[in-house]
């Protein structure tokens, strides 16, 4: 089968969690005999750098500006002039709608826009929503994360739950692999932090995130460690910033910015432990990529979070600074630690891209075969 994976961008420095799923998929899919697989984005300034070889990573001929608007205004021009005459167009994530006289599949990571829209742009508000009136007028299928997203999709989006399939996501292979000793001290000290000695947590610095609480956490400690926060600071950094002042704990919580995933293994790797207080996540990449390194994690209550860790991470409330001081305090313990880092590995290692790329190809037959995921 021909199939089209669309997304927003391919060839981002500094790709977000959409983002990576997307070529992960993608290249899971190239590499499999039964499924002839591109992926296609609007304009950017750089071309993409991390396709296979044989896999057709390209973008749209018309500027990026001008191809949304006519998408969102018009539903022209559809994605099939643009691709290799495709049976089947595989949306990675809603920002958009996209016109196609292929049938269409979408994959909805979750549905924040439209339950909490004051953590977003007008822009990603105004496209989620005319991708959502899409996916319940034209797709065949919609794949989802988890089934927290599946469950948000019917309660807030109408969309049948004969029309959607839970798909959950895999870890990278830079987490899989394994990573030494010397390249684990070789990253913490990069970030002016020592072996095993630090909390670091994951992804955008957004209202979302929660960071604050663990900040507050890390302030209430008997014996404060400094945290590490990854990732690009996006609305709500500015919070976070200002609470670490007050709190008068600078010196701990280092802001470094976006890391890729092939040295982002080896700082996850040397830390004592991964906190993700995020207030809503669809899936949550961070977690199982730090149990796949050995590193034990801390998340949140909350909506999909729980639900693909199982037992094999501590879960904190989101609002209780105290509870996360306390979990991270735990994980000082070398036995302790020992204990949740070795649940943690296994679950971890049961998430693998051919998996999911093996469950969205059982979509696509479906579709393909049925009409109807």
């Amino acid at each position: 089968m021909k199939v089209v994976v669309v997304t927003n961008r391919i060839a981002s420095a500094t790709p977000t969690g959409v983002e990576r799923y997307a070529r992960e998929l993608a290249t899971a899919l190239h590499a499999r005999t039964d499924v002839s697989c591109e992926i296609l984005a609007p304009a950017e300034r750089n071309e993409p750098v991390w396709a296979p070889p044989g896999l057709r990573a390209a973008h749209l001929p018309l500027p990026r500006k001008v191809n949304l608007a006519l998408w969102c205004a018009v539903h022209r021009p559809h994605i099939d002039r643009f691709a290799t005459t495709p049976d089947l167009v595989h949306v990675a994530a809603p920002t958009f709608p996209i016109p196609s006289t292929a049938r269409v599949v979408y994959t909805v990571h979750d549905v924040l826009p439209l339950l909490h829209p004051e953590w977003f742009e007008f822009s990603n508000r105004f496209g989620f929503r005319l991708a959502m009136r899409d996916i319940r007028q034209r797709a065949a299928a919609v794949i989802a994360d988890s089934t927290a997203t599946a469950e948000a999709l019917i309660a807030s989006v109408g969309i049948e739950r004969s029309r959607i399939t839970v798909v959950p996501l895999g870890v990278s292979r830079a987490f899989l692999d394994g990573v030494s000793h010397a390249e684990s001290r070789e990253a913490a000290a990069s970030v002016g932090v020592e072996l095993n000695s630090f909390a670091i947590a994951v992804g955008e610095i957004t209202h979302r995130k929660n960071l604050s609480v663990v900040v507050n956490a890390i302030a209430r400690m008997r014996r404060p460690i400094p945290i590490v926060l990854v990732g690009p600071e996006g609305l709500g950094a500015e919070v976070v910033r200002s609470e670490t002042e007050r709190l008068g704990i600078s010196k701990l919580v280092r802001f470094v910015g976006f890391i890729p995933d092939a040295k982002l293994a080896a700082l996850v790797a040397a830390a004592r432990v991964l906190v993700q207080p995020s207030r809503a996540e669809g899936f949550g990449f961070p977690p199982l990529e730090a149990l796949a390194v050995g590193t034990p994690a801390i998340v949140a209550t909350t909506a999909a979070l729980p639900e693909i860790i199982g037992d094999a991470a501590l879960l904190a409330d989101p609002d209780d600074a105290d509870s996360w001081a306390e979990a991270i305090e735990a994980m000082s313990n070398p036995d302790q630690r020992e204990t949740v880092a070795a649940r943690g590995l296994v679950h971890a290692r049961s998430f693998t891209w051919e998996k999911t790329a093996e469950e969205t190809v059982a979509v696509y037959r479906s579709v393909l075969e049925h009409g109807r995921g």
